[in-house]
């Protein structure tokens, strides 16, 4: 094993602001690559030839890019010329380490300039050619005066504060994600059906080929699949309101609504509205305990079968619904409502 001397460590590093050392016994700066005057002039530069540098690890290209937006700062121009004709390198990196490069430029803060810089150096359209659709995806004035598809999702990509969860983070960039697909025009009416169905079966898409846990691929569809679900809930029936606050994604959908509607037209009545339905119900009332189970419905006659989902689905919709306040009131509904000899019909 061979131990460099500092210089030559120096020189290896990627940038000049992770070049200094510290010397804690004498207590000071060891700077050879200017670090110190590069971090306070808010500069990414990179150490030596940016084309060596970023030859000896290409991921190092997304590494500036998250250094640049998590502190705001200028990428010097000759490594900023390396980086974009370095980019179209990074698709020899493995794909867990992408990810996890992507995920912190997204939740460390200023995803927004992250993606700016991945648009104008082409890692975007090497990485998440998706988002790169969105560009020119024109929208109705009337729900969107901000613009095409791409700046409206910039807008609430804006809006991630350093900490948020990767969930949300990859929610809200990819909660329109389906629109230029499912983009139609019929005279002067623009419609995007299916959007949020499509686009459920994209993110996952997309977060599995980023290698992200099951958990987030989930997780992120769920949110992408139900972003204007909220806009339905003054409407909805009150067990529907309860099961849709009850889901455990729920707390993480209202993040991204939140952003999605003040990325638009800014109304944020239904947002309101789940809100202070939540905060006004409480976990026990939005979650209460069963009133009966599986084993009632088979002392009742009831064979074990799809018909048992039915019932205790019926059940609790009007338990939550304050029609059904106890076990005795269950027990009662089913015997008036059901016939255990009758078969079974799902319509």
């Amino acid at each position: 094993m061979r131990f460099g001397t500092l210089e030559e460590d120096a020189l290896r590093r990627d940038f000049t602001i992770g070049g200094m050392f510290y010397d804690p016994i004498a207590d000071r700066l060891i700077d050879l690559v200017d670090g110190m005057r590069d971090l306070r002039a808010g500069i990414i530069r990179a150490i030596g030839n940016p084309y060596d540098r970023f030859e000896e690890d290409h991921l190092r290209i997304l590494r500036a890019v998250k250094f640049a937006a998590r502190m705001n700062f200028t990428i010097e121009p000759a490594t900023w010329a390396a980086m974009k004709r370095a980019a179209p390198t990074i698709i020899g990196i493995s794909a867990e380490r992408i990810g996890h490069e992507l995920v912190m430029i997204m939740t460390e803060g200023g995803a927004a300039r992250g993606m700016d810089l991945m648009m104008a150096s082409g890692l975007m359209q090497l990485l998440l050619p998706e988002v790169v659709e969105l560009v020119g995806c024109a929208q109705p004035e009337n729900f969107h005066p901000e613009g095409d598809v791409y700046t409206h999702t910039r807008i609430g990509v804006a809006m991630l504060p350093a900490g948020c969860s990767e969930t949300v983070a990859f929610g809200i960039l990819l909660h329109d994600i389906a629109k230029p697909r499912c983009r139609a025009e019929t005279g002067d009416k623009v419609t995007f059906y299916g959007h949020t169905d499509q686009g459920a079966v994209m993110a996952a898409e997309i977060m599995a080929r980023l290698k992200r846990s099951r958990f987030v691929q989930e997780r992120v569809s769920y949110l992408v699949k139900n972003h204007l679900k909220l806009c339905m809930a003054p409407r909805m029936r009150k067990s529907t309101l309860k099961r849709m606050l009850a889901e455990d994604g729920f707390d993480e959908l209202m993040e991204v609504a939140f952003m999605d509607a003040f990325a638009s037209s800014s109304y944020l009545g239904f947002w309101n509205f789940c809100r202070d339905a939540k905060n006004s119900m409480g976990a026990a009332e939005i979650r209460p305990p069963r009133l009966i189970g599986g084993n009632d419905l088979k002392v009742l006659g009831f064979a074990p079968g799809p018909r048992f989902k039915a019932i205790l689905k019926e059940v609790e919709d009007l338990q939550l619904d304050g029609v059904l306040a106890s076990r005795d009131d269950a027990l009662a509904f089913v015997r008036n409502h059901y016939d255990p000899s009758e078969p079974y019909s799902a319509a």
